[in-house]
């Protein structure tokens, strides 16, 4: 099985990256003065990770920005059972990407065909089907707190705390500071 396993991660690998050439963006760096639109990407960790989630994209709303969230859950009955649907925010599983790149789920086109002025991967592990979204994002900015996140534009280290309080602390406070040449 890990043999077989091996060889599909292989084929994915080699169409994710075929795909990522015909990606075309307008990167350009964002903060929250310039943003108008934010896209928030997350692997559904648990119960009180998600209920963090919810309290972040209120923080953006207040601000008066267009927030949209996709979410990654292991198991596809969680999605409508233990996380309900909430206005802008998604959900998916790794039955609805297939083995060649084919999306099987709307709202991960639409997220994936969006293009926000900040994309915010909130992940703290790297799993295929979160990183395939993020690096298929035609977002102008992206901004990620993964080690080995090589489609971000601004990577936060959070390789010791995987806090997510920490890690949006960060973000937060990046992109207050920096200001737009």
């Amino acid at each position: 099985m890990k043999k077989i396993d091996n060889i599909k991660n292989r084929i994915s690998k080699f169409i994710q990256k075929r795909r990522i050439k015909s990606v075309k963006r307008n990167l350009q760096f964002n903060n929250f003065e310039t943003a108008n639109s934010i896209g928030i990407l997350f692997n559904v960790e648990d119960d009180i990770y998600f209920k963090k989630i919810k309290i972040y994209i209120d923080h953006f709303l207040k601000l008066n920005k267009k927030v949209f969230a996709l979410g990654f859950v292991n198991n596809k009955d969680d999605i409508g059972q233990k996380y309900l649907y909430r206005k802008g925010v998604d959900f998916y599983s790794k039955s609805d990407i297939n083995l060649f790149g084919k999306v099987k789920n709307s709202s991960v086109t639409d997220f994936i065909n969006e293009t926000p002025d900040i994309l915010i991967n909130l992940s703290f592990e790297n799993n295929f089907c979160v990183e395939y979204v993020f690096s298929l994002s035609r977002a102008n900015f992206k901004i990620s707190g993964l080690e080995k996140c090589k489609h971000s534009d601004l990577r936060i280290e959070n390789i010791k705390n995987k806090d997510f309080d920490f890690l949006t602390n960060q973000i937060d406070n990046y992109l207050k500071k920096l200001k737009k040449a």
